[in-house]
């Protein structure tokens, strides 16, 4: 009989305006890598934050090893064994790989000062642990995403954890960062270490875990063993219905150009050239690092611009910063919303706006009922849930963030827009909600810029698909000779 290490019964957790766990029950066994997964807004972060003492249970009860618990903190849950690594890693750029290893377990010498000499060796021995080579003398800003996820799990271990929570820990990561750590995850549980592994990436999932919950609004759905499910299903139990067409694509008929790029020269760009239709989706995909970023940056007045000419409905602009390029009537939805896309604790009404302020002014007072009518408008358009006006932002979900932050567009004039992997780290509904998004503006007559590194996701979505190697676009390809086959060839 498997030995539960973490029991959870009759859960519910409260946030203003959401029931975000509910009567939620769960038994982790002792060893294994037991996989959460759900749409956002499912719950899967929350629960996981009750497990590591981020927050505290409402109602319900927490077992570990098999006696009850009642820690009301990080510290408190790490002391008996819990640790956790959030999809946003807490780790200190400034500071060296050895400090923020070393930070979790200070050692210190017979005077009460910091043994930085045995801080450094706790820092091989841990990488050493994890076949991980790194420079433990590198400030973490100057790593790889993938080497700071390393680190991050690093200064876990520091604390000799019986279970370790990682959440969404390959969103931010390539191919190859991600298969690294799988590999860790693997060691780990050789270890005999607890695994509780939230992602939206069922791959992986199917690879590593041995069981599997879904949860759906804040309640569990299902518990089973990962070969007793197939992808099919756990997406048909997550979403509640059928997702019968993943990529919903509209035959759109494409206008007029409406942006052309000529021959552009900017950090990052050698020499590229574009042009984009209204009523087009252009997708971009390439390797991180190929590119594609370092373009709709210059495209949208972030990154200067060294030589070339932007084109816009005819006219040559030059927005040399975003301010002048929202002007100009360009737009961005960035790939990180939570650092560069909303304001985490203020209202969701404030956040759509706060783009278009002027549009809502009058004598420099804001037109509340004006403002408070459009904003209901989006919200229903988008189906964001909750549909509360004045709920901050950092209790949503990731797809109904999302959601805000193309709203915040929406409520202004604008005529490209560029999607900036605007699908990473949430769930496969909403993914399917942003996509009829995107074809909703491209039958507007808006241009749509799409930038995504899953390859199925923007053969999907694109009419034409750029592919960006070493800085440079290597093909241009319409979406009547789409194959994985031609895509690579142009990446490798």
């Amino acid at each position: 009989m498997e030995q539960n290490i973490i029991e959870i019964k009759n859960a519910n957790k409260y946030f203003p305006g959401v029931h975000a766990i509910k009567d939620f029950d769960i038994a982790i066994h002792e060893g294994e890598v037991h996989a959460i997964c759900g749409e956002n807004g499912a719950g899967k972060s929350a629960i996981t934050k009750v497990m590591a003492g981020v927050y505290t249970l409402d109602e319900g009860k927490i077992f570990f090893q098999g006696k009850p618990v009642g820690y009301k903190k990080v510290s408190e849950a790490q002391k008996i064994g819990i640790c956790r690594v959030p999809q946003e890693l807490e780790l200190i750029n400034d500071f060296t790989v050895i400090q923020n290893i070393g930070v979790s377990n200070i050692p210190l010498n017979k005077y009460k000062l910091i043994d930085w000499n045995i801080m450094r060796e706790n820092a091989k021995k841990i990488l050493a642990q994890l076949n991980i080579d790194i420079d433990i003398n590198k400030r973490v800003g100057d790593l790889t995403i993938g080497h700071q996820q390393m680190v991050a799990i690093a200064k876990a271990l520091m604390l000799n954890p019986k279970v370790l929570i990682l959440d969404e820990p390959t969103s931010s990561l390539s191919e190859k960062e991600a298969r690294i750590l799988m590999d860790t995850i693997k060691l780990l549980k050789s270890k005999k270490i607890t695994i509780l592994y939230i992602s939206h990436r069922l791959e992986e999932i199917k690879e590593i875990a041995d069981r599997i919950t879904v949860m759906r609004d804040g309640s569990k759905i299902a518990t089973a063993g990962i070969d007793d499910v197939d992808i099919p299903k756990i997406i048909e139990l997550m979403i509640g219905r059928d997702l019968s067409e993943q990529y919903p694509k509209e035959k759109i008929a494409r206008g007029e150009a409406v942006l052309e790029v000529k021959n552009m020269f900017a950090e990052g760009v050698k020499g590229n050239s574009l042009m984009l239709h209204k009523g087009e989706i252009l997708g971009m995909y390439g390797l991180v690092g190929a590119g594609r970023t370092e373009m709709i940056r210059a495209i949208y007045g972030a990154n200067k611009v060294d030589k070339g000419e932007i084109v816009l409905d005819g006219e040559i602009i030059h927005p040399d910063s975003p301010k002048k390029a929202i002007k100009n009537g360009i737009v961005l939805i960035p790939e990180d919303r939570r650092t560069q896309g909303f304001i985490a604790d203020l209202p969701v009404k404030e956040n759509m706006t706060l783009g278009n302020l002027k549009r809502f002014c009058k004598n420099a007072l804001i037109k509340t009922k004006t403002e408070t009518s459009e904003v209901i408008r989006y919200i229903d358009m988008l189906d964001i849930q909750p549909p509360y006006l004045n709920v901050e932002v950092q209790y949503l979900s990731g797809g109904n963030q999302q959601k805000v932050v193309i709203a915040k567009w929406l409520c202004g004039p604008f005529k490209v827009i560029i999607f900036d992997e605007p699908t990473k780290g949430i769930d496969v509904g909403a993914k399917t909600e942003i996509y009829k998004i995107m074809s909703k503006l491209a039958k507007e007559g808006k241009g749509i810029i799409f930038i995504s590194s899953d390859m199925p996701e923007v053969m999907g979505i694109s009419d034409r698909i750029l592919v960006f190697k070493d800085n440079k676009i290597s093909a241009d390809i319409k979406r009547e000779e789409f194959s994985e086959e031609r895509i690579l060839s142009a990446v490798i």
